[in-house]
């Protein structure tokens, strides 16, 4: 039967509602296939996809929304063909909440703009997870990629594209690789890690790019600049156990400021011209052996990186502006003269490196006393019935702070 449109309507698709002779994209009536739902919705509506796996692969040709069940619940296998699991060449397109895997490319964008890929998970697809083609100011962010055999995600000729919250873990070659004039994009708050043989992030021919508040480790470089890759800006970006922090190629005029290099074989490999602070404040470099007689947190010293480059304001302790999350975990029911363990390892820093993130748990317990104790795990005995507070309070390295507080009721 030819699909119906539903104009601005939702547009339902179930995978289990196969050989149903009403099927017209209702509740009561879904499509079986995501491309049917595609087809039907209007420009400007929503398709919303049951939980399921939908051996497909989906183009998108108009300004609509796709949205899946739970990523975990809600998955697209391409079956091993060479097609995108998700093609989309249409403007304005949201896609979110999806498994994509075993196609060519997880997700296509070819020549499109104001597109939000979010939330999904891509995995195990033949090139990259994300492929990002002449296509600009487009939003990637909150996706989990993973072990696919070209890079993670790939923009070539695209601009002012922002990417951002991603986990990025294993791919077969670099975490993210911007090529080929891509331009003026924004890659922030990204954790990308366990490229072990290629780069983190990776530019080639591509200029005026920030490149942000990222946690970048266990790549072989951190961060590369390739092939004329000029004018670029990385700050706040935390480089650690790597092979090499940052490897600059032929490509000089970046600047390069408030980052950490910890614990890489080497830090840096310079080629051209670059500046390595912002006239006031540098990077935290872990071998950097200089003294602060002032005590204002910059070193007195340069940090030497070739004849022509050189840290002029190094850091003296890792830069970190971001608090913790602190997590003192569930509410608790207990009985009294029970001894309860309290445990405080959900609590998460942004500068997750050993000895550099949250340096210190405080537990303070309100049962008619005040009590504190000091450690990730804190056992507590209560003696009084009641309703009573109790409150976790971390802080890291750089002395940024967060408390949360839970309720435990004694019976």
């Amino acid at each position: 039967m030819s699909p119906k449109v539903l104009g601005a309507e939702m547009i339902y698709v179930n995978g289990e509602n196969v050989g149903d002779p009403l099927e017209d994209g209702s509740l009561e009536h879904p499509y079986n296939t995501i491309q049917e739902g595609v087809n039907a919705a209007s420009v400007g509506g929503t398709v919303q996809v049951a939980s399921g796996t939908y051996y497909e692969n989906v183009v998108i040709n108009k300004s609509l929304t796709l949205k899946g069940a739970g990523s975990d619940i809600t998955i697209i296998d391409g079956s091993g063909p060479l097609k995108p699991g998700v093609e989309i060449t249409g403007d304005n397109v949201n896609i979110s909440r999806f498994t994509i895997r075993n196609s060519g490319h997880g997700v296509h964008l070819h020549m499109c703009s104001g597109t939000t890929v979010s939330d999904n998970t891509m995995t195990s697809n033949k090139y990259e997870g994300i492929y990002v083609q002449a296509s600009n100011d487009n939003t990637i962010c909150g996706n989990i990629i993973t072990s696919n055999k070209f890079e993670g995600m790939y923009l070539e000729t695209s601009t002012g594209n922002k990417i951002s919250g991603n986990t990025i873990i294993n791919n077969g070659f670099d975490g993210v690789f911007l090529d080929s004039s891509s331009d003026s994009n924004t890659v922030s708050d990204n954790t990308i890690t366990s490229h072990v043989n290629w780069t983190g992030i990776g530019l080639s021919h591509s200029g005026g790019n920030t490149i942000s508040n990222n946690t970048l480790s266990i790549n072989y470089y951190g961060i590369g600049f390739y092939d004329l890759s000029i004018g670029n800006t990385a700050s706040g970006n935390t480089i650690s156990n790597n092979e090499l922090g940052i490897e600059l190629y032929e490509s000089g005029g970046s600047t390069i400021y408030h980052n950490n290099f910890i614990n890489n074989t080497d830090q840096v490999y310079p080629s051209g011209t670059n500046a390595w602070d912002n006239g006031v404040e540098g990077n935290y470099w872990i071998d950097y052996n200089g003294t602060d007689a002032d005590s204002d947190g910059i070193g007195d010293i340069p940090y030497e990186i070739d004849v022509t480059n050189k840290d002029n304001h190094p850091l003296m302790n890792p830069y970190d502006k971001t608090n913790p999350i602190a997590d003192a975990g569930p509410d608790q029911l207990v009985v009294n003269g029970t001894t309860v363990t309290f445990d405080g390892s959900g609590s998460t820093d942004n500068l997750d490196v050993v000895n550099y993130g949250i340096v210190n748990y405080t537990w303070t317990f309100t049962d008619n006393t005040t009590q504190v104790l000091t450690d990730v795990k804190a056992n507590y005995t209560f003696y009084n019935i009641g309703n009573f507070s109790v409150t976790l309070n971390v802080s890291d390295y750089s002395g940024n702070w967060d408390t949360d507080e839970m309720w435990v009721n004694v019976t």
